[in-house]
């Protein structure tokens, strides 16, 4: 329902009435990272393919868990054209 538009904590807000427990994603802002986890629901960024490959990329433990991932020069924003961050990749952490 947020597609066109929404103000800070919406979306977290929708997901934890869905009763969810894990947000499977590309990228993720720091801030948006905090009201999901204020909803007790665990962040998983790096994801990318179909929903069945970035699924099993979660199962597989290759997705990154919470924060964000800085130093990815100008790949910014969470999916929805805002500019919110930089999300975060397991790549990245791991080869600092």
């Amino acid at each position: 329902p947020y597609f066109a538009g929404h103000g800070p904590g919406q979306v977290p807000e929708f997901i934890a009435s869905l009763g969810a427990n894990v947000m499977i994603t590309g990228g993720m802002g720091r801030r948006a990272n905090v009201f999901f986890d204020n909803y007790g629901i665990k962040t998983a960024t790096g994801a990318s393919g179909t929903v069945l490959e970035a699924l099993s990329s979660f199962q597989d433990g290759k997705l990154s868990e919470g924060g964000n991932c800085g130093g990815h020069g100008e790949e910014h924003g969470h999916g929805h054209g805002h500019g919110h961050g930089q999300g975060n990749c397991k790549e990245h952490a791991e080869s600092e």
